[in-house]
């Protein structure tokens, strides 16, 4: 990736929207402001096993490796999706911020994150933008769908 002069004025201006868009680096020869290859994930659609839309998991910005998150109902979600294991698992009383770690890979993005009934949550999309989703806890397991919609890509 070359130096991009949009995102150096974009650090520059201090505009985190736009400087979002950009990979910063610290090296001996100082800061190195790159544009980002492909675009940033900041809403992970969560389905059930079954395909039925339960919830949005927002992310914070900007991309770091810790960032912050928070469900929200979907739209779509169905009042048994809702009353379903997963929904109850995703949904355990109140919206809380969790804090997450967000890894960007080569083929896509790795979030993870506990929640506040200690369901330990891993999330994976590729660059297609279609992953899954688990949450785990003791010897439980519960799995579904994500997918980065398309119409959120910047």
């Amino acid at each position: 990736m070359a130096p991009d002069a949009g995102c150096q004025a974009a650090v520059a201006r201090k505009n985190r929207i736009d400087a979002a868009n950009c990979m910063i680096r610290r090296s001996d020869q100082g800061l190195n402001i790159l544009t980002r290859e492909y675009p940033l994930m900041n809403l992970i659609v969560f389905m059930t096993s079954s395909g039925t839309y339960l919830a949005m998991l927002l992310l914070s910005q900007p991309v770091a490796p810790q960032r912050d998150c928070v469900f929200t109902l979907h739209p779509g979600m169905t009042s048994a999706a809702f009353e379903s294991r997963e929904g109850q698992i995703v949904f355990p009383d109140r919206p809380t911020e969790y804090r997450c770690t967000y890894t960007e890979r080569k083929d896509g993005a790795e979030i993870a994150f506990t929640n506040q009934n200690d369901w330990h949550f891993e999330v994976r999309v590729a660059r297609g933008n279609k992953g899954s989703w688990t949450a785990s806890k003791g010897d439980e397991r519960v799995s579904g769908h994500a997918l980065y919609p398309e119409d959120c890509l910047e």
